[in-house]
Parts: C-alpha cells; sequence; structure tokens
C-alpha cells in the first residue's frame, strides 16, 4: 500500500516543452486576432463618425461670443455669467 502512494507522487503531471514552431504559430494567431479586432473596431469607429456627423450637422450651430470664454473681472459678473450660462 504504501508502495502505489510514493509512486503516485513520482509520476506527477508535467506538461511537455512547446516546440518553437507552435510557439511561433499561437503567437500569429494571437496577432491575427489583433489585427482582425483592431479592424472591426477601425470600420465602426468610422461608421459612427459618419452617423455622428450626419446627426451633429442637422442641428443648429451655437454662436459663442469671445466674451464667454474670458474670464470676469467682478464677483457680480462671474455669478451673473454663472446664472446666465447656466439658466437658473
Amino acid at each position: 500500500m504504501l508502495d502505489n502512494t510514493s509512486t503516485l507522487a513520482v509520476t506527477a503531471n508535467t506538461a511537455a516543452p512547446l516546440s518553437l514552431k507552435s510557439a511561433v504559430m499561437k503567437f500569429l494567431i494571437a496577432m491575427g486576432a489583433v489585427a482582425i479586432s483592431s479592424i472591426a473596431l477601425y470600420i465602426g469607429l468610422k461608421i459612427y463618425n459618419g452617423m455622428r456627423g450626419k446627426v451633429l450637422e442637422k442641428k443648429s450651430p451655437v454662436q459663442k461670443s469671445r466674451s464667454e470664454f474670458d474670464t470676469p473681472e467682478t464677483v457680480e459678473d462671474a455669478v451673473d455669467f454663472f446664472i446666465n450660462h447656466n439658466r437658473l
């Protein structure tokens, strides 16, 4: 009985080392998957941007004056700008 347990402990399952050919094939398969997913993302984003551009063209453009980007000089100007900008 002790002889069977000692032989089981010695014969552990070990995987054979990969050959160079199989390692290269796995690498090429992984790179192929990366290339396919990159192409799919590029095509998907190209379609999305085309559709998004058509939707944005339909909306009326918002005209902003240069004064909206300037820093208010007083606290009252800052409060007025905040209220008008956020439509409170």
